[in-house]
């Protein structure tokens, strides 16, 4: 049975509460976000968060949320910006409940902020195909010399071993790569992307995304 009821998933820019890394961006050399090199510092970095439970709009203490989704808690995907970031979101996309995009102009860069929320193995083939073509058409959208960061939960787990995905992946992370995680690394690999949250290594237990009952995996 799919995700038909799951809970919001959002990307904040810059983090609110902690500090790791975003799934997926472009490197400017082994190991670096396009968040920490050349951007006006007021971009920072971001974070994702999962199963939030924030409504939309202005959330309080500057901060707003931009939803795509049915309701304002489920089946959704959103970008949180501080009181500095979203004045300068100039577009957003709302592909799906699954896939949005927020573009952001600084002084010197324009940032394009994606949320996404992958299909569960759970769900029918041809809605995993749905969820890839339009990440696909939403990349293939946005110039190549243009910044990218994508965040969210992609439902695959790309294991700890960087072997034939050395460009795309640091080489840390968490248990096997499964099949839904190698789509993730092919994704990266075609456009030029890395898995960011693998190039910095961490404890164990901060790499774990999910658990449920004695299953663990990085998503």
């Amino acid at each position: 049975m799919c995700d038909t009821s799951r809970t919001a998933s959002v990307v904040a820019v810059p983090p609110v509460m902690s500090a790791s890394l975003p799934n997926m961006g472009n490197v400017n050399g082994a190991g670096t976000s396009p968040l920490r090199s050349g951007l006006n510092l007021s971009f920072g970095m971001k974070d994702s968060y999962k199963e939030t439970k924030w409504m939309k709009g202005e959330i309080g203490k500057g901060y707003k949320i931009i939803f795509s989704g049915r309701t304002s808690t489920r089946n959704g995907v959103g970008v949180i910006l501080d009181k500095e970031m979203k004045i300068k979101v100039v577009d957003v996309e709302r592909k799906s409940d699954r896939i949005i995009m927020v573009k952001l102009v600084g002084e010197e860069k324009v940032l394009n902020v994606i949320s996404a929320y992958a299909s569960q193995v759970s769900c029918e083939v041809r809605e995993k195909e749905e969820f890839w073509r339009v990440m696909d058409e939403v990349k293939q959208g946005i110039p190549d010399y243009r910044d990218v960061v994508i965040g969210g939960d992609m439902n695959g787990q790309a294991g700890s071993e960087k072997v034939e995905y050395e460009r795309v992946h640091g080489g840390y992370g968490f248990g096997e790569r499964n099949e839904v995680g190698e789509k993730v690394l092919d994704y990266a690999a075609s456009y030029g992307l890395a898995t960011m949250n693998t190039y910095f290594k961490k404890r164990e237990e901060h790499y774990i995304t999910y658990k449920s009952g004695g299953n663990r995996s990085q998503n």
